[in-house]
């Protein structure tokens, strides 16, 4: 088993899996470190991959003029979640 497993088996989506099952997810990992402040994923992109936070936290923001019927100008995004190890986002990419 590589390094991988042992974080895919602590996650909330692929916790239920085999260790052969677990195997065949990490033969498609790949590990990307981010700093404060990169965006990950942009609001409306069409990204294929599936996140998996190893280390640290994730805040997921939203622009909320989006959602508003009554857009304002310079409005800054909110914070409408925190991710943390062991959880995964992105996963709309396992459908598509």
């Amino acid at each position: 088993m590589g390094s991988f497993v042992l974080y895919l088996k602590e996650s909330d989506l692929f916790y239920n899996l085999t260790d052969n099952q677990l195997e065949l997810v990490e033969s498609l990992c790949q590990e990307r470190i981010f700093v404060p402040g990169d965006v990950i994923i942009e609001e409306n992109s069409h990204d294929s991959e599936l996140y998996l936070i190893i280390n640290g936290s994730v805040k997921i923001v939203m622009n909320s003029t989006l959602v508003s019927s009554h857009p304002e100008q310079n409005a800054t995004p909110d914070v409408i979640a925190t991710m943390r190890r062991g959880q995964c986002f992105g996963e709309v990419a396992l459908v598509d």
